[in-house]
């Protein structure tokens, strides 16, 4: 029974109320029924038949929430700007503008929303107050018309019942117009009071209106301070950027240049055109340069916008209180994905390339085995060669002989001198075996004087010594007289072998010369003609190894200028591309021509000279005549012969 108590008391508070939820409330106004007249029928005429509603009729409850003005019932209409779709793909940044239209739009709505909600409530009030007073003049007439219907019955005339039809019916009329009137003024006092408080709530979503977009306004000022700071960084990463390229541009520059002068040979070898590609190189990488600082620009735009994205999602306006919140947390941890966005790799770089001048030595062959002639002209045969060369012989065997007399006497007088040296060695030596007798005796004797018989020994002795020495003295000069006679012999012997093989040489010296004159002749023209083959092949060798060289050279320095100049283009042996470029080129290419007809120049005076020289020249040729030697030289055997040389030509 206490718990049925308990439901019927909540069920009495609920109806109370338009909401249960404890914090709202709803408009009840009430209307009672007019003071002095009763419930029921008046005692006195017809309007003892008029019944007026009770006050409950003309009460309504209109329902209003307090959270219709605050921020906590429009957080879920109102939504966080940017939200969580910020940054994603297809998400663009809206204007103040849009987003304070955005939220005029959805306060309507909900402003509708809660319009509807009291015109729904008023419309079923009116609706119920309505038919409550159809019911009650219905009511109202249906007793009206029993009350006047007995009157109308006893009528005795036409006229007093059309009076009485007459009152019933302004009766009916004064209650109905009574009724309209304050159904009227309730409707309208409903209407008012809902008027009142859909105002306070529009002034209220007004205000959150402001204050949204004073928010905006604070972030869209934040937001543009960062990106003006982020700009100037960003304009400072380029500046740097492009100073780094243009010092590696300097260098390669200053290499390019190096290069050049030194494939040219001389840093003022055409100046003006070495200077003006330069320029046009300098140009060309400007271009370049400026296309990667653009595409680094792009990068850099590309990442301030992922920035500015990020900056911007992470300061966000609560649209339902007007509140700005910077969320560092997802602001720093994106920027750490980020990593340093602003650093570069650059493909922009210098590399050198080498080419050595172009330089073509020319060898030519050595020929040492050439003699030129001293004459003029050769004008001897080999008979005057013949006469020449025996009267030198017979001179010089005469010159021999001469030297020969003299050594014989001198040698001859030695011979006396040593015969004369002989004997008077020998003479000592016989004194001295006298004298040593003479001495055995004495010491036999015992005495000096000696005995007859001794002293007939001793001359005894003493002449047999002077034969002997006698004897050998002339043996010894029989035996040097023989000597001398046997080299006497032997001279003569060897100046007739001399002769006899000196003319057969001087006789071969002057066939062999005519013959060598003969085939001088013939070997000069051969080889004239060998010399005249070998320098036309030794040319056209050197002609097709410097063109070759030449070639491989100017191809590699015109490859080297394209890798430079990316308009300059080679197409076999036509350059196109800038105009300076090109005469550089052709200028260049004239340089080597011209050295290679220099070289060409000096083989062909180097194989005329030898050509020339060949024509007047002649092989040297020797001959080896034996002849004595000296008397001094020779040693007492006395040698047989000795060589003597005798040399034509230079």
């Amino acid at each position: 029974m206490k718990v049925l108590l308990i439901l019927l008391a909540f069920i009495a508070a609920a109806s109370a109320f338009s909401y249960g939820n404890g914090y709202g409330y709803g408009y009840n106004k009430c209307y009672g029924s007019y003071k002095g007249y009763s419930s029921g029928c008046y005692s006195y005429g017809y309007r003892k038949c008029y019944v007026y509603p009770k006050s409950q009729v003309f009460c309504y409850n209109i329902p209003y929430k307090k959270s219709w003005c605050s921020y906590k019932y429009y957080e879920p209409v109102l939504h966080v700007y940017p939200g969580c779709d910020c940054g994603t793909e297809g998400w663009t940044e809206k204007t103040v503008a849009d987003l304070e239209i955005e939220m005029t739009n959805l306060l309507k709505e909900a402003l509708l929303k809660i319009t509807t909600e009291m015109n729904n409530c008023k419309t079923t009030f009116v609706e119920q107050l309505k038919s409550s007073i159809e019911q009650y003049k219905l009511n109202v007439k249906n007793k009206l018309f029993n009350y006047y219907a007995y009157y109308i019955q006893s009528a005795k005339t036409d006229e007093e019942r059309e009076n009485l039809i007459k009152k019933r019916d302004d009766a009916i009329k004064e209650y109905n117009e009574e009724l309209d009137k304050k159904r009227d003024d309730v409707i309208l006092k409903c209407e008012e009071d809902v008027a009142d408080k859909l105002k306070c709530i529009a002034d209220y979503h007004t205000k959150l209106v402001e204050n949204g977009v004073e928010c905006l306004k604070t972030r869209l000022t934040k937001i543009v301070d960062y990106t003006t700071t982020l700009t100037a960084k960003c304009v400072d990463y380029v500046k740097n950027y492009v100073a780094c390229h243009m010092s590696i541009l300097e260098q390669k520059k200053s290499y390019y240049r190096s290069f050049l002068h030194k494939v040219h040979g001389s840093s003022e070898w055409e100046k003006v055109t070495v200077d003006a590609v330069i320029q046009l190189y300098h140009d060309q990488e400007v271009a370049k340069i400026t296309a990667l600082a653009t595409e680094y620009a792009t990068k850099l735009a590309t990442w301030k916008l992922k920035l500015i994205m990020n900056y911007s999602c992470a300061y966000r306006c609560y649209m339902s209180n007007g509140c700005i919140r910077f969320y560092k947390k997802r602001y720093y941890s994106t920027c750490k994905r980020y990593g340093c966005w602003y650093k570069y790799k650059t493909r922009y770089c210098f590399v050198r390339y080498c080419l050595q001048p172009f330089k073509f030595c020319f060898n030519p062959t050595k020929y040492t085995g050439l003699k030129t002639c001293v004459f003029p002209a050769v004008v001897r045969d080999g008979a005057t060669i013949i006469k020449e060369h025996c009267e030198k012989l017979e001179k010089a065997i005469l010159e021999y002989e001469t030297q020969f007399g003299e050594w014989k006497l001198k040698w001859t007088t030695y011979h006396t001198e040593y015969c004369t040296k002989y004997d008077e060695i020998i003479k000592a030596r016989h004194d001295w075996y006298i004298e040593y007798l003479r001495s055995q005796y004495i010491c036999a004797n015992n005495s000096t004087e000696l005995t007859d018989e001794q002293k007939a020994k001793l001359a005894e002795v003493q002449k047999e010594c002077d034969e002997k020495r006698t004897a050998a003295v002339e043996a010894y000069k029989l035996k040097l007289a023989e000597i001398l006679l046997e080299c006497a012999t032997k001279f003569s012997t060897s100046i007739i072998d001399y002769r006899t093989k000196a003319k057969s040489y001087i006789q071969s010296i002057g066939d062999n010369f005519d013959a060598c004159q003969k085939k001088r002749s013939e070997d000069i023209k051969a080889y004239k003609e060998k010399l005249e083959a070998k320098g036309i092949s030794a040319k056209q060798s050197l002609f097709d190894s410097m063109n070759k060289a030449k070639k491989s050279h100017l191809t590699k320095y015109l490859d080297i200028l394209k890798l430079h100049h990316d308009d300059f283009v080679v197409n076999g042996d036509v350059c196109d591309g800038p105009t300076d470029i090109v005469t550089m080129a052709n200028k260049y290419s004239e340089k080597l021509s011209e050295y290679c007809a220099a070289v060409l120049l000096e083989c062909d005076k180097y194989w005329e000279d030898i050509i020339r020289t060949g024509r007047t020249s002649s092989l040297g040729w020797y001959s080896t005549i034996p002849a004595a030697t000296s008397a001094r030289n020779r040693s007492a055997s006395c040698p047989d012969s000795a060589g003597v040389v005798i040399t034509h030509g230079a």
